[in-house]
């Protein structure tokens, strides 16, 4: 397989561009997941106390 360096410069750009797209997007949810489950944590916690 005959690779030219103008098809590795195109694929290394859009395996870039996916790449910070996934990594962007990972990030979101991350930051929303931990939010997600602090108030989450916070709830249980609270219930877990007034259980107790």
């Amino acid at each position: 397989m005959i690779v030219s360096p103008r098809h590795i410069h195109e694929s290394t750009i859009v395996g870039f561009r996916l790449f910070s797209a996934i990594f962007r997007e990972n990030h979101l949810f991350k930051t929303k997941k931990s939010k997600y489950w602090r108030h989450i944590g916070i709830g249980v916690g609270r219930k877990t106390w007034t259980d107790l």
